[in-house]
């Protein structure tokens, strides 16, 4: 009921295509979760927008690449400037855009994470705590 007042019919029937698209409990998790995060914000300009946004990069990316963000930005949070060597999961999570390129003064390329992967991670780590807040582990979210 409350979907359907947000932006009627049109959004309720997006909510379902995304569903679909979805395909496996994982992600369906997630977009659950980044609806979540995108209701309590809703109040927020462009909220509609953002969650649209964040649900594709979840369809389009693999669940590897996601775990690899999920875990490495939760390992950050204590940490500044961390950059990455290149490798597959980088490879995919440069191509979704929430990983770019940054070239130390030595001149070595590494990789770093984007500000729209730390979007991702709000979204799809929204409700994944324990009761002391510690997120979910993403590799048991089907169990």
């Amino acid at each position: 009921r409350r979907l359907t007042q947000i932006d009627g019919e049109e959004f309720s029937l997006q909510l379902m295509d995304i569903i679909d698209k979805a395909y496996d409990e994982e992600r369906i998790h997630l977009i659950a979760n980044c609806l979540k995060y995108a209701l309590l914000h809703e109040k927020q300009e462009l909220w509609l927008e953002y969650f649209y946004r964040v649900t594709f990069i979840v369809l389009n990316t693999d669940a590897c690449s996601l775990n690899f963000l999920i875990t490495e930005i939760r390992g950050a949070e204590q940490q500044t400037n961390t950059y990455y060597k290149y490798n597959r999961n980088v490879q995919r999570l440069l191509a979704a855009g929430l990983m770019h390129t940054f070239v130390s003064s030595t001149g070595k390329k590494r990789y770093a994470f984007t500000p729209a992967a730390y979007k991702v991670y709000k979204y799809i780590m929204n409700g994944d705590s324990d009761a002391k807040g510690n997120p979910a582990d993403f590799n048991n979210l089907t169990d």
